[in-house]
């Protein structure tokens, strides 16, 4: 598994942030240890995702040197830090002190995921130089994979050579409609594709908060199992249901 990933889908909506959380959970919950960098300035939520209510220093504070990393650091379980986006909707993130800071990180956590902000502008071409795969995250529309496209596209210029799809928030009742169609999102994209996730409402419910019989019936806690797994270089399953 590369270990520094970045997650983007080019357009917003297509549960990008809520692919970054609930891909660590899995991962911590296959005793790896997970930081997640939020990139969108101004706009974070992860802390709101997971619950978490004392962030004081975050990635922009780190960049200019207002801080130590581990300082940034919040931890709302064991195995999973964040590093919460910059307040400063203006902040501009320079580019190779933050691959300095994501290399680091790699050195301490066995994943480092970046959560990129939706669109194909700076803040992707900061990430994806400091990257080692792309998972890009689209749904069905064809609003969202015409992003996902560009975002794969942007990602491929700036060098990055492992680039994945993720097809997220399939309804059920769509998917007679749509599954025929994968090969041709994923030709239109040109990525592989690594998971189907059913729309499941669980999936956006904080992790720490789920019960154990939520998680045993959810179809989508058990497609980002099988996605982490398949990271990790397992041969299992995509679900399709």
């Amino acid at each position: 598994m590369s270990n520094i990933m970045l997650v983007t889908s080019g357009k917003g909506g297509a549960g990008k942030s809520t692919v970054s959380v609930n891909l660590a959970y899995s991962l911590i919950n296959q005793n790896k240890s997970v930081v997640i960098v939020e990139l969108d300035s101004g706009l974070r939520c992860l802390d709101v995702m997971l619950g978490i209510d004392n962030v004081v220093y975050d990635l922009g504070d780190v960049l200019s040197g207002a801080c130590s990393v581990s300082a940034a650091l919040v931890s709302p379980i064991e195995k999973l830090n964040i590093i919460a986006a910059p307040a400063n909707v203006d902040f501009e993130i320079n580019p190779e002190r933050f691959k300095k800071l994501c290399e680091f990180l790699s050195s301490k956590f066995d994943v480092v995921i970046i959560d990129t902000p939706a669109g194909i502008g700076e803040k992707l071409q900061c990430a994806a130089i400091s990257a080692n795969t792309a998972l890009i995250v689209t749904n069905t529309t064809s609003v969202s994979t015409r992003g996902a496209e560009k975002a794969a596209e942007a990602v491929v210029d700036a060098g990055v050579n492992d680039v994945k799809l993720i097809i997220n928030r399939v309804e059920k009742e769509e998917d007679k409609r749509y599954l025929p169609d994968l090969d041709a999102i994923i030709d239109q994209i040109g990525a592989q594709l690594v998971a189907v996730i059913p729309e499941d409402k669980l999936l956006s419910k904080n992790p720490l908060e789920r019960t154990k019989k939520e998680i045993k019936q959810s179809l989508g806690v058990k497609a980002f199992l099988n996605l982490s797994e398949r990271l990790n270089g397992k041969n299992v399953p995509l679900i399709i249901k």
